[in-house]
């Protein structure tokens, strides 16, 4: 479809199974001015939404909904869960929390520039750069109790330079540096 039913989908991915009232649909597509024809507008979306994704798009009298069958995956939450199950294994068994984890993620931006259109979107997409930024933190973490400190280096220079900001990045920085011997960089860090 067009990028408005692109958009009616990505907010309701965003809502994660939650139903989406029609008139928040109407006000993220349009602003405060919808159409006066929004309402059918945005049943001819997700008619067509219906005719591609059948029965996992549901409506009741006020919104819509995504809702997954068993066995649909939607990889940004399977990630929340590898890294919730990953931390939980650092301190005992960093190579099996390593494993739980993708290898280098791109930390693009979720949902691309839908993101940029839609605040019900957005929203969504700022928080699942966290979680990307968390998996990228406990891998790194894993790796450096795996003894790989030299091999995090780049990566963590790169996001630290990225997040200035961020406690978290900067420690494993210090430490990774720390547990290479440059003791001096570590505590420039």
């Amino acid at each position: 479809g067009g990028p408005k039913q692109r958009q009616v989908l990505a907010c309701l991915i965003a809502a994660r199974s939650r139903t989406v009232r029609v008139d928040a649909l109407a006000e993220d597509l349009w602003g405060d001015e919808p159409p006066t024809t929004a309402v059918h507008v945005i049943s001819t979306y997700v008619s067509g939404l219906r005719k591609v994704l059948g029965d996992r798009i549901t409506s009741d009298g006020g919104g819509h909904a995504l809702v997954l069958r068993d066995g649909d995956v939607v990889d940004a939450w399977a990630l929340e869960e590898s890294v919730d199950r990953a931390r939980g294994l650092l301190d005992s068994d960093p190579a099996a929390a390593l494993a739980l984890l993708p290898g280098r993620p791109s930390l693009g931006r979720p949902f691309g520039a839908l993101a940029d259109d839609s605040e019900l979107v957005r929203i969504e997409a700022d928080r699942l750069e966290e979680v990307q930024l968390q998996a990228a933190q406990v891998r790194i973490a894993a790796e450096l109790g795996l003894g790989r400190y030299d091999a995090v280096l780049p990566e963590l220079r790169l996001l630290c330079d990225l997040h200035r900001y961020h406690e978290g990045l900067h420690a494993l920085r210090m430490l990774a540096l720390y547990r290479a011997g440059r003791q001096v960089e570590a505590l420039d860090t």
